[in-house]
């Protein structure tokens, strides 16, 4: 069985009000613009996720919403998964096997380091760094997400909002 999993790390995010808690740090300008950015690079790469679940974070949520209305994904469908804030690699493996094995192609919205190290772990080209609003997206011959690090997928498609080569 083929499952696509797409993997994006939120978008930049706003430091100006300093009395919020990280949790609750939303997207600045830039950010909010990239995000859309991205939902329409991944939509015009005919994506139609299954599911797209989320870190429950405000600045990951908010990526994970202006993602989904690019790609028509109703906006209410969006999970928020309070596990998924600050996850290491395999905890969001162990959230999207947990939750989401019974679908084949999800997006999912976190955090770094956790989703660049997951990145690197479940497919077979290696990247740097996730850079925020960046997508990075793989296909492998798997059953249950836990078994992608075993058996890394092929690399789909690797872009970010400053990759200017993309449109």
């Amino acid at each position: 069985m083929s499952k696509r999993l797409i993997l994006v790390r939120h978008a930049k995010s706003s430091w100006d009000d300093t009395s919020l808690d990280d949790h609750q740090r939303p997207l600045d300008e830039r950010g909010s613009r990239d995000a859309v950015t991205m939902g329409k690079r991944i939509a015009a790469k005919n994506i139609q996720p299954k599911l797209i679940i989320s870190s429950d974070a405000e600045r990951a949520f908010s990526t994970a919403r202006m993602i989904g209305q690019a790609l028509g994904y109703p906006t209410d469908s969006i999970v928020q998964e309070p596990k998924l804030y600050l996850a290491p690699a395999q905890g969001i493996l162990e959230v999207l096997s947990a939750r989401c094995n019974t679908h084949d192609e999800i997006l999912v919205v976190g955090h770094n380091p956790g989703i660049s190290e997951l990145a690197n772990q479940v497919g077979d080209q290696r990247i740097q760094n996730l850079p925020t609003g960046g997508v990075y997206s793989v296909e492998a011959e798997v059953d249950n997400w836990l078994e992608l690090p075993a058996q890394p997928g092929r690399l789909l498609w690797f872009d970010y909002p400053k990759n200017v080569t993309e449109s």
